[in-house]
């Protein structure tokens, strides 16, 4: 069987297409720019980062992370170690593509959808078998996440993906310290389109820092794409719709904005 046949024999054994572009909850989520900094799930530290940089408009970073250890379990030679592997994709179908990949890479018989075990993570996931849950694949917005435990020991990774999860997914409340940074500008390349039309964002920030910052857009009015180095939205009926946008730096301090995009038949 070729590449082809049998990347469509897993998205039938999954029914790739009862959940593709399918999202959790009402709003759609994009992210740009994704990086993580040590601060998204509490016990752990982050030990160790690769970016492997872009292929066909994904960007693929892996992430070590390293379970805090109390003094009296500092002697040990267990380690608990977490390896987190992220596609950032242009698109929410392409990052439910990326879970597809990530599945064919996997040894193990039909692995089991998370909320069929009670695990609620991302817009839908994917559990290794048994106890402890041991690996995890899930999708987030434009996101496609596995989180393995990889150490000496075999560590439940089920809170770990929880917490990584609503870090993708919060609305960071806006700072006021004199870091944060700012968005000058953010609106549509046109207030008003026709309906299956996109548009073009515009953003621009500034950041006294001047280090990395990454971007969160929501909208429950249409989609949000990427194509090369620009966001679009691409509306799913007739109205005013808002879209929030959201500016974090490495210090996880953030700032937001609004804008409206009038969509007519």
């Amino acid at each position: 069987m070729n590449e082809k046949g049998f990347r469509n024999t897993i998205k039938e054994s999954y029914g790739f297409d009862s959940w593709a572009g399918s999202i959790s909850g009402e709003e759609h989520e994009f992210i740009w720019n994704f990086f993580m900094n040590g601060r998204e799930s509490p016990g752990w530290n982050l030990a160790e980062s690769m970016d492997y940089g872009v292929e066909k408009e994904r960007n693929m970073t892996r992430y070590l992370w390293k379970k805090e250890k109390e003094e009296k379990e500092k002697e040990k030679e267990k380690e608990m170690l977490i390896l987190v592997d992220v596609i950032e994709t242009p698109s929410l179908l392409d990052s439910h593509e990326a879970v597809i990949d990530f599945i064919s890479e996997c040894q193990a018989p039909h692995l089991p959808e998370g909320k069929s075990h009670g695990i609620d993570v991302g817009d839908i996931s994917f559990l290794s078998h048994g106890e402890p849950i041991s690996s995890i694949l899930f999708a987030r917005g434009n996101l496609a996440l596995s989180v393995r435990s990889v150490g000496s020991v075999d560590v439940a990774v089920d809170e770990f993906a929880q917490n990584v999860d609503y870090y993708l997914s919060e609305k960071p409340p806006p700072s006021d310290v004199e870091d944060t940074p700012g968005i000058e500008e953010f609106e549509s390349e046109c207030s008003c389109i026709r309906l299956h039309e996109k548009v073009a964002l515009k953003i621009k920030v500034s950041d006294p820092l001047k280090g990395r910052l990454r971007y969160k857009f929501f909208s429950t009015g249409g989609k949000i794409i990427r194509e090369k180095d620009t966001i679009f939205f691409y509306p799913f009926s007739v109205g005013k719709h808002e879209i929030e946008s959201y500016v974090i730096n490495e210090e996880d301090l953030a700032c937001s904005s609004v804008t409206t995009v009038e969509v007519v038949p």
